[in-house]
């Protein structure tokens, strides 16, 4: 069955770590004046929900499958619960597997079969194209923080921005936190400048740019937050008949990582798909 979040319903059901989900309701009913329902929350992401994983569909490129579960991006369930990590540490693949991927003239016997151990990509114009955007995902969306988090490269990202991006807001009594970005988004940009931030010049590694997070940046429904890490060997691209390729002696993949707290009762939240 598929489901997209453009129906009537969310498809997001935002709970403590118990389980079961059901319709958000009975024993697991956060204690705020208003539900994640009521606040009109869901995915920061337009997607489909498929059988096994979502299709996350605001790209300008194509589809991108993100592979969802209890188990993150860096390890197992880091919290101990079966459901997993209260972080969504969910990985969008650029393909599903090596034999979709281009060989390269760097370390392989140049066979035009993409092996274990080369050196193998994706053409960066293809991840560039289907890259989601993170957007805001309530009514009311205050951003609070707009940070530079470290140097890209250091840490083998694609390097669309020398730096590591993270972006924090509030709807209503929930905050919301988006890790491992590769930019800010276009409407916060925006609404930065508009407020007299240079957001292209950042003073350097963890230079705040929310100048009075009491105030914040309103953003509207919809609007673009940051853009997800990629994850590679270097982060650096490579030639091929002079086009760049995205390489990686493994397969690589967008790093989606964001969570929710309840502000009022300091809880961490679990993203379900009902």
């Amino acid at each position: 069955m598929r489901h997209t979040n453009a129906g009537i319903r969310p498809m997001l059901c935002i709970l403590a770590a118990l389980p079961a989900c059901g319709d958000c309701g009975g024993t697991n009913q956060p204690p705020e004046d208003f539900t994640p329902l009521q606040l009109g929350m869901d995915l920061p992401f337009t997607y489909a929900a498929m059988d096994r994983d979502l299709e996350v569909t605001n790209t300008s490129g194509g589809k991108l499958r993100v592979h969802i579960g209890p188990f993150g991006t860096h390890g197992p369930a880091f919290t101990g619960h079966p459901e997993g990590d209260l972080k969504a540490n969910w990985q969008g693949f650029w393909v599903q597997g090596r034999s979709e991927m281009t060989e390269l003239a760097e370390d392989s016997d140049h066979d035009g079969i993409c092996e274990p151990g080369e050196r193998c990509g994706v053409p960066a114009a293809d991840v560039d194209a289907r890259t989601p955007v993170f957007i805001v995902p309530c009514e009311k969306f205050i951003v609070t923080r707009a940070s530079t988090e470290g140097s890209a490269a250091a840490h083998g990202y694609y390097q669309v921005s020398p730096y590591m991006w993270g972006v924090e807001g509030k709807c209503g009594k929930y905050v919301w936190t988006f890790g491992h970005l590769q930019d800010l988004g276009a409407d916060l940009k925006t609404a930065l400048t508009l407020a007299g931030v240079d957001v292209e010049h950042p003073a350097g590694d963890h230079t705040e740019l929310v100048a009075d997070p009491s105030k914040g940046i309103p953003l509207a429904k919809g609007a673009s937050l940051g853009i997800p890490q990629t994850l590679s060997d270097t982060g650096m691209t490579s030639l091929k008949d002079g086009v760049p390729y995205l390489w990686s002696t493994g397969l690589f993949f967008s790093q989606i990582e964001f969570s929710s707290r309840n502000d009022a009762s300091g809880r961490g939240e679990s993203f379900w798909l009902s």
